[in-house]
C-alpha cells in the first residue's frame, strides 16, 4: 500500500436520502420518551481468535466488547463537554446538509489521532490494533466484505452511491456484520486504529514509520463516502493488502471517525455493579441474547468465579438463549 497524502477536506455537498433506522433497535421506548441506551447495550461481543495468512495472523488474542456503531456526533459533543474541549479546532468538520433531523446519529468526524485516543480512553476503551479491526470486520471465515465473500449494490455508503456525505450510522442495514451486527465497517467514515512496533504485528505494515517518536504508526481503516468499495484485505503474490491508508497522527477530515474496543473480560469484570439493579435485567438479557453462543465460555467462567453478581448471570441467561 502506498500511503496517501493526507489533507483535511471540508465537505461541501447539500444531499438528502432516505434513512434506515436501524440504530433505534437499540433504544427502548418508555411512553413516548425513549429511554437512555445503556454503555452495555452500545457493545458487540467478538470472540477471539485468528485469520492465518500468508505472512503472518491478524486477530484478536482474546474476546472484545466493539461499539456496534461509530462514534456519533451526539456522544462525541458528551465527551466533548465532559473534558473542557469546548475550544475545539475539529467543528469546521461538522457541516451537514441543511434540514437534516438526525444530526446526532452523523459519524463524528474532524478528531486527529491523540484525540481519538483521548475519546476512547473517556468511554474506558482504546483504539483498536489493526489487525484486530481486521478480525472484526473479516470474521473467522475471512470474508472480503463485512457482510459476506462478494460484493454487494448498496450495502456500504462508498463513492458508487454518490452520495458524498455520511450517513446516520447503522443506515446500511446489509452491510452489517453476521451474527452480533457490527455496521458501517465498509464506507460512511474511515475508523482511526492503532499499531506500534512493540504491540503491533511484525508483518504489518511494511515499512512503517515512527511517528511523533512514539514508535508507531497511525492508520485508518474500512474506507468512506469519498473512497471507492474495495475488499477488506487481499492476500496474493503481492503481499497482504488492505482497506486502510497510513495519515499522520495530526490529520483532521470530514470523512474520519472513531471506534473503540475493550477487552470484554477486564470490561465486564470492571463494570460489574453498574447494572446489579433489578432493573436491568431484562435489557441485559437481550444484550447477553444478541452476544449469542459466542461468549457463553466467557460468561460462564466469570459466573463461576462470581456469582454474587446478577450482571453475569442475566448476559448468560441471555447468551444461552
Amino acid at each position: 500500500m502506498t500511503p496517501r497524502k493526507a489533507h483535511p477536506v471540508v465537505l461541501r455537498g447539500v444531499l438528502s436520502w432516505t434513512r434506515f433506522a436501524g440504530i433505534c433497535a437499540l433504544i427502548a421506548a418508555c411512553s413516548q420518551k425513549p429511554m437512555e441506551v445503556l454503555e452495555i447495550e452500545r457493545l458487540a461481543f467478538v470472540p477471539g481468535g485468528h485469520i492465518s495468512v500468508s505472512i503472518g495472523r491478524m486477530g484478536a488474542a482474546e474476546a472484545l466488547l466493539v461499539d456496534r456503531f461509530e462514534t456519533t456526533r451526539e456522544l462525541w459533543k458528551r465527551f466533548l463537554t465532559e473534558t473542557n474541549r469546548s475550544d475545539w479546532v475539529g467543528w469546521t468538520l461538522f457541516q451537514s446538509p441543511p434540514g437534516e433531523r438526525h444530526l446526532g446519529k452523523l459519524p463524528a468526524v474532524g478528531m486527529d489521532w491523540k484525540e481519538a485516543v483521548a475519546y476512547a480512553d473517556w468511554r474506558g476503551m482504546r483504539l483498536p490494533e489493526v489487525s484486530e479491526w481486521l478480525w472484526i470486520a473479516a470474521g473467522p471465515r475471512a470474508q472480503a466484505y463485512p457482510y459476506g465473500t462478494s460484493p454487494a449494490d448498496s450495502a456500504a455508503n462508498t463513492t458508487e452511491l454518490a452520495l458524498l456525505a455520511p450517513t446516520p450510522v447503522g443506515t446500511f442495514h446489509t452491510g452489517r456484520t453476521p451474527g452480533d451486527p457490527i455496521y458501517d465497517l465498509e464506507g460512511n467514515v474511515s475508523e482511526w486504529v492503532h499499531w506500534s512496533k512493540d504491540s503491533g504485528p511484525p508483518w504489518f505494515p511494511r515499512g512503517a514509520r515512527a511517528d511523533d517518536g512514539l514508535h508507531l504508526s497511525t492508520w485508518v481503516m474500512g474506507g468512506s463516502f469519498l473512497t471507492h468499495s474495495r475488499p477488506l484485505f487481499k492476500d496474493g503474490d503481492q503481499g497482504l493488502q488492505v482497506n486502510g491508508v497510513e495519515l499522520s497522527s495530526g490529520t483532521r477530515a470530514n470523512d474520519v471517525g472513531v471506534r473503540p474496543v475493550i477487552e470484554a473480560r477486564s470490561w465486564l469484570l470492571e463494570h460489574m455493579p453498574d447494572y446489579a439493579d433489578t432493573s436491568h435485567k431484562a435489557r441485559l438479557i437481550g444484550v447477553g441474547r444478541a452476544w449469542g453462543n459466542r461468549s457463553v465460555n466467557l460468561l460462564s467462567e466469570l459466573v463461576k468465579l462470581h456469582p454474587e453478581q446478577p450482571m453475569l448471570g442475566w448476559l448468560l441467561e441471555g447468551a444461552r438463549g
